[in-house]
């Protein structure tokens, strides 16, 4: 037996390309044991020979999403249907061929209407935050250039980097877009799968991201060895305090949007 963890940073509106990710895996032998994470933004993934052979296909509902949709979640546990995994926000069902047809049936255009997403509104309002976000640094730059808030220049820097964050993302998701990765009409989409320059994309966002976690902690773990005086300290907490805030209401509300870090970096610089 052997096992294999990747890292899960698949966006809300991604069912259909989760499901061709696994299905994947599944071909290739590899069968998802267990995620970890809030989101399960974790997955621990095994392989055998026994694996290889066996055929199957899964299925993925979010949780609340529409009265039919928990009801099709409700008659498939009530069958004794195997739970891949499931987290807070949503289930995935292994299944028959067979049996996820008649499951997209029992549930119609149910799920895809409420899991399709308006181009314009989402670049519309992209852009809106990113504007915003820029403006806030620009701000928080004057307030570098004078020395007038302690650690202001880290605290610019780290908002820059953040933008960069989301900028990779966007690009990634305009990359596909452009690409026909997206499938649906009238202006409204979901995502079939990943292209791998957006799959590079993200994974590069997430890279810098860890990086800039990691880096921080270290810096504010320095601070507390050296005895930094107390409006530093205070500052540190400060800092901390809203990446946490940021951090819970992103997996509440916006469920692993990457739209979340414009509002981290407005917050971070203007809080």
């Amino acid at each position: 037996m052997r096992y294999k963890i990747t890292y899960n940073n698949f966006q809300y509106y991604e069912d259909e390309a989760i499901i061709a990710y696994l299905e994947k895996q599944r071909e290739m032998g590899w069968v998802l044991q267990r995620t970890f994470g809030m989101l399960g933004e974790v997955w621990l993934f095994s392989r055998s020979d026994e694996n290889c052979t066996a055929k199957e296909k899964y299925i993925l509902y979010q949780k609340h999403l529409t009265p039919v949709v928990d009801d099709e979640i409700g008659r498939l546990q009530k069958l004794g249907t195997h739970i891949l995994m499931q987290n807070r926000q949503y289930v995935i069902f292994k299944v028959s061929a067979e049996e996820k047809e008649q499951s997209k049936a029992h549930t119609g255009n149910s799920r895809m209407d409420k899991r399709t997403v308006s181009v314009k509104k989402a670049f519309v309002k992209a852009m809106f935050m990113l504007i915003l976000a820029f403006a806030a640094s620009i701000m928080s730059a004057w307030h570098a250039w004078n020395a007038t808030e302690p650690l202001a220049v880290a605290r610019l820097v780290l908002s820059l980097l953040i933008i960069g964050c989301f900028l990779l993302c966007f690009a990634g998701d305009c990359y596909d877009y452009k690409k026909g990765w997206y499938a649906g009409n009238q202006g409204l989409f979901y995502v079939t799968d990943r292209s791998p320059v957006k799959k590079s994309l993200f994974q590069t966002s997430d890279a810098v991201r860890m990086g800039l976690f990691v880096a921080s902690a270290i810096f504010s773990v320095m601070q507390l060895c050296v005895g930094a005086d107390v409006v530093v300290m205070l500052e540190l907490v400060r800092l901390w305090l809203v990446f946490s805030v940021v951090y819970v209401v992103a997996n509440i509300r916006y469920q692993k949007c990457y739209i979340i870090w414009l509002f981290l970096s407005i917050l971070l610089v203007t809080v």
